[in-house]
């Protein structure tokens, strides 16, 4: 698994900015459920509002930090329990709710693990594919096979793609952070051998009454001083132009690190 900016998909820090566009897309499903015109099953839609109540809750309320990121996709397989209810109290595959068992696929490919991604494909592929199997033909025909297939493959293929981008762009992050660290303790030997020594040198001289060999130090000190700070204001300028570049390359948040 490779390294991640953040330790868990449902990290406290982040959690409201990731799951806002995923939730909208919820309450649109809901939204556009009064444009069937009868609903088949409405005791199933109401299992699959509270259902749906349920996921929204255990995602912000349940401590996920100390929770295996694993199980991070326990919410977006549920997620499909809910869509085969509300294709299932509607119209089946005519129902129009089809798209949002992609909205699984998408977090895993963002936010979860490979492992994860996986678990994600398979029970997204499995939502088309048993219904075909157990449920009526009147609501679901033989080509539902064909769709559960088709979202098989483009789940697995532009997730695995997904997933790639976002970790080159966090590894690029932060192999960046490393050399601003690094730099920065260079800088710190540099502050030590540069200025300490000579201001220890100064010192020295001054009580042994070498006066003009101390201001001497001194002033080798003040411009080591002076070049290291410098140079350190010029590389924050570089590093706050290109964090204003992209926002998202921010310092580390808290707590350990994924691995994928």
């Amino acid at each position: 698994m490779t390294s991640y900016d953040y330790d868990h998909p449902f990290q406290r820090e982040f959690l409201l900015a990731r799951t806002w566009p995923f939730l909208a897309t919820m309450v649109l499903g809901w939204v556009l459920l009064p444009l069937t015109t009868d609903p088949r099953h409405p005791g199933l839609l109401a299992v699959a509002g509270a259902l749906n109540i349920v996921i929204v809750i255990s995602v912000f309320a349940l401590p996920w930090i100390r929770i295996p990121s694993l199980l991070a996709a326990v919410p977006g397989v549920v997620w499909l329990g809910v869509v085969a209810m509300l294709r299932h109290g509607t119209e089946g595959s005519n129902a129009g709710y089809s798209p949002l068992i992609m909205l699984t696929v998408l977090w895993a490919a963002l936010y979860g693990s490979r492992a994860g991604l996986a678990v994600s494909v398979f029970a997204a592929t499995a939502a088309i594919a048993l219904p075909a199997f157990l449920g009526p033909e009147s609501l679901y025909p033989d080509t539902e096979l064909r769709r559960a297939l088709m979202y098989g493959v483009v789940g697995t293929l532009v997730g695995t793609a997904v997933q790639s981008t976002v970790s080159g762009l966090h590894a690029e992050r932060a192999a960046r952070r490393r050399a601003e660290a690094q730099l920065t303790r260079q800088r710190a030997f540099e502050l030590n051998d540069d200025v300490v020594q000579d201001l220890a040198v100064a010192k020295l001289s001054l009580q042994t009454g070498q006066t003009e060999a101390g201001l001497a130090a001194v002033d080798r000190a003040l411009a080591s001083g002076k070049r290291i700070i410098s140079d350190m204001v010029t590389s924050s300028g570089s590093f706050e132009r290109r964090r204003d570049a992209d926002p998202d390359d921010a310092p580390d948040s808290p707590g350990t690190i994924s691995e994928r």
